[in-house]
């Protein structure tokens, strides 16, 4: 089987192109056409620009950073005692100070 590397592209497609979804273990593949993709995206897809809610934690109860690689939080006395956006590197919180109001 092709590596996502090695697949041709193609610059325009038309609804009843079919669109391989994946293949089984024994090489089968599944396919939808391109027009039952876009009706699926549009009745099911949230593609509204809404804020993102994050998680809140103390300092003392953040969850590990090793097993939350590039998880986001928002930690309310993480920057000496301040509250920041935390991002996990994989190691460790990193804090993401809040700066000025917005205007």
């Amino acid at each position: 089987m092709a590596t996502i590397n090695e697949l041709t592209t193609q610059d325009t497609v038309v609804g009843s192109d079919q669109i391989v979804f994946f293949s089984t273990v024994n090489g089968q593949t599944r396919k939808a056409p391109m027009s039952a993709v876009l009706t699926y995206v549009e009745d099911n897809i949230d593609n509204t620009l809404e804020p993102i809610p994050l998680k809140s934690y103390l300092l003392a109860d953040l969850p590990s950073a090793v097993a939350n690689p590039y998880a986001m939080v928002y930690c309310l006395n993480g920057n000496a005692g301040a509250a920041c956006v935390a991002v996990s590197n994989g190691t460790a919180w990193k804090v993401v100070a809040l700066g000025a109001t917005v205007s």
